[in-house]
């Protein structure tokens, strides 16, 4: 099992426009994951940097 991290990093407000349905997804899987939306996105777009082709 791996353990939950706090995270102490700078942050910055930043004006977004999604569609209704991401920000759905975004709202419930942050409900079921107990953590802020916020952070769901910030973990899901740092996934980003796994793609091998953009780190080229």
């Amino acid at each position: 099992m791996e353990f939950i991290k706090p995270v102490h990093v700078e942050r910055s407000n930043v004006e977004w426009q999604v569609t209704d349905r991401t920000k759905a997804i975004v709202k419930y899987y942050s409900e079921y994951t107990g953590i802020s939306e916020n952070e769901v996105l910030d973990r899901f777009l740092v996934n980003i940097l796994e793609d091998p082709d953009f780190k080229q």
